[in-house]
Parts: structure tokens; C-alpha cells; sequence
């Protein structure tokens, strides 16, 4: 087995989310994967993280939030982009 010692299982295991989510950059990424690839407590790691976020994933797309809460949140984006764009004013 190879090994690996310019990533640590701490830092693998710590960028597992930005890595499910493709949140990494390019170099990042492929240094994560090749971690994976030869140390097996991560990627089992990996395996049950990403088992779990997509189980949750699954469960939150079948809950329809009430209208309440969804019109709260479109007029929360709704005024972050105006901030944003600098159309609101303190």
C-alpha cells in the first residue's frame, strides 16, 4: 500500500463535505481522491459520510415546507440580492 503523508486523514476527513459537494478546487480534489485511494479508514469514512448526505438529501426532497416558511425565505434571498446589487440602504 501506498502512502500518502502531504494529507492527513484529519484534513481528508475534514474537507469530505467540499469534496461530496465538488466544492474544492481541482488540485484539492484530486489530493483528497488520491488520499482515498490508499487509505482505506478514510474512505470508509468517505463511504458512510456519503451514504448519510444522501440519505438526508433524499428525506428533504420528499418535506414540502409550508408556504410560510418558503415565502420567508424567497423574500430573506430577495433582499440579500438587493444588498448585493447595493439597492438597499442601511
Amino acid at each position: 500500500m501506498k502512502t500518502v503523508d502531504w494529507l492527513t486523514c484529519e484534513e481528508t476527513i475534514r474537507r469530505l463535505d467540499d469534496y461530496l459537494d465538488r466544492a474544492l478546487s481541482p488540485q484539492e480534489r484530486a489530493e483528497v481522491g488520491a488520499h482515498l485511494e490508499v487509505c482505506g479508514a478514510c474512505a470508509r469514512a468517505y463511504g458512510m459520510h456519503e451514504r448519510f448526505v444522501e440519505e438526508v438529501r433524499e428525506k428533504v426532497n420528499r418535506i414540502a415546507a409550508p408556504q410560510a416558511l418558503r415565502s420567508r425565505v424567497m423574500d430573506i434571498i430577495r433582499d440579500a440580492r438587493k444588498e448585493g446589487e447595493g439597492g438597499t440602504e442601511g
